[in-house]
């Protein structure tokens, strides 16, 4: 539903059209090895505050691919030099993509089961396959994933920053079956970290970098104390809440002059890879109100972007720690798509009206003023202040 309605909003905006494609950075991977800390990093870069983006290889000989981060799904899918759409959607989805070959790979083997995932409004039908796949200088042989061969979609150009996507939810949920483990869960089970975790730091705006590490920490980007908190087991949530990174939530506070709260009884934080700050409806336009947020589309609204290090803070209580962000980090850069090229300093705070009351979503506008640590096999997500 979040997907969707950014969708909806931006293609009602207008800026559905001609947003610049980035075309993927050269990288070097690494073979790991005895000598080889089995910690490995890569950098994420920032794609008009909508997407973050990796590169990685699939294949023998390695082939390239950009792909968008999604903390809330776990679906691998990349898009197959087979298409088997419309001619039309053949010349336009698929252009200025990166194309998966696997009559040129060494390590293809087929699977042959038929797959879809799903990505903001599209749905990406294809075939499963195996390969063997590096991110991050990990490489992982006989990975599973989807080459998508026909897409349904209602609009082309938000996906031109990129080529596919790779989920990293938590290994507990499997979108192609408990026979088809996710990246996280191969992981887990290769032995192939030091331990077993994520951290990422998210890009701050455009021209940023961000970096996502698997193994461990990176010490050079957060100081202080990292606060742990203990996810929901998935045995205390609905079935259709489980298989996130969901942490018990309790209170929000906006650090004005007179502190604005709000109390949330019988509420969980998911963590999702949107632009967006899900809230109680009343809170979330009160906030807009109280920063001056001036309406965009729909509840997407903007602020001066000079003003941005004057907003208040915003305090997450999420299990026993108060998680802090500021205005720098809840409002996104978004350049415009036509002439004069307008920097848009964005903010989204989205009521619960649109989706499931009793859930906060804490998207990227959340996690780029943390530094975030995902550890799937305590299950825990912890946070640090980052050095600013």
């Amino acid at each position: 539903m979040i997907k969707v309605a950014f969708i909806l909003v931006l293609e009602i905006a207008g800026l559905a059209i001609a947003l610049p494609s980035q075309q993927p950075r050269e990288i070097k991977q690494i073979v790991l090895s005895e000598e080889v800390p089995k910690k490995l990093s890569a950098p994420i870069e920032y794609w008009n505050g909508l997407l973050n983006l990796i590169n990685i290889t699939i294949g023998t000989p390695p082939q390239q691919f950009n792909v968008s981060l999604d903390l809330s799904s776990n679906f691998f899918f990349v898009p197959s030099i087979n298409c088997e759409d419309s001619s039309y959607t053949c010349e336009n989805f698929w252009a200025d993509r990166h194309l998966y070959n696997s009559s040129g790979s060494s390590t293809y083997s087929p699977n042959g089961t038929w797959a879809e995932g799903n990505y903001w409004d599209a749905r990406f039908i294809g075939i499963l396959d195996y390969d063997t796949v590096r991110i991050a200088g990990v490489e992982m042989e006989h990975q599973i994933f989807e080459e998508f061969r026909r897409v349904t979609t209602r609009m082309f150009s938000l996906d031109i920053g990129y080529d596919g996507v790779l989920g990293l939810a938590p290994p507990s949920s499997k979108p192609y079956g408990p026979e088809y483990p996710n990246y996280l869960s191969r992981l887990e089970s290769s032995e192939a970290l030091e331990n077993n975790i994520m951290a990422l730091k998210m890009p701050a705006g455009i021209g940023k970098q961000g970096e996502i590490m698997f193994g461990d920490t990176n010490s050079d980007l957060y100081t202080g104390e990292i606060k742990t908190v203990k996810m929901i087991p998935d045995a205390d949530l609905e079935p259709k809440d489980q298989g996130f990174w969901t942490l018990p939530i309790s209170n929000i506070w906006l650090n004005t002059s007179i502190m604005l709260h709000a109390p949330l009884k019988n509420y969980k934080a998911t963590i999702v890879s949107e632009p967006i700050i899900v809230l109680p409806s009343g809170f979330a336009s009160l906030i807009d109100w109280i920063i001056g947020a001036k309406p965009l589309i729909n509840t997407i609204g903007y602020v001066p972007c000079e003003t941005r290090h004057l907003l208040p803070d915003l305090i997450f209580q999420l299990g026993d720690h108060n998680i802090t962000i500021t205005g720098m980090d809840y409002v996104f850069e978004f350049q415009m798509p036509e002439p004069p090229y307008s920097l848009v300093c964005v903010v989204w705070f989205e009521p619960d009206d649109w989706s499931e009351k009793g859930t906060v979503y804490l998207g990227s506008t959340f996690l780029k003023g943390v530094y975030s640590v995902f550890d799937w096999e305590e299950g825990t997500v912890g946070f640090a202040e980052l050095k600013r």
